[in-house]
């Protein structure tokens, strides 16, 4: 399975975790690594906010920071 496809399954997978009627799911790469994975969601909690409905690339962006700009600040 090339990159492109390898890639777009685990996104699609991040998509079926979702209870949305709607569902999506993102990924962050690095090269040929998965660095974080998300789907959008009812609620999302970001250092210390509260947002009612993310989508998915904002959860995988929120996820990300959480991981490891976060630990890199403080």
């Amino acid at each position: 399975m090339c990159r492109k496809h390898k890639f777009a399954s685990l996104a699609y997978d991040q998509a079926l975790q979702s209870q949305m009627n709607s569902k999506h799911g993102a990924i962050i790469t690095k090269g040929s690594k998965v660095v974080c994975k998300g789907f959008n969601n009812n609620r999302t909690k970001y250092l210390n906010y509260i947002d009612c409905c993310t989508h998915a690339e904002m959860d995988v962006a929120r996820s990300f920071v959480n991981r490891y700009l976060k630990k890199q600040s403080g």
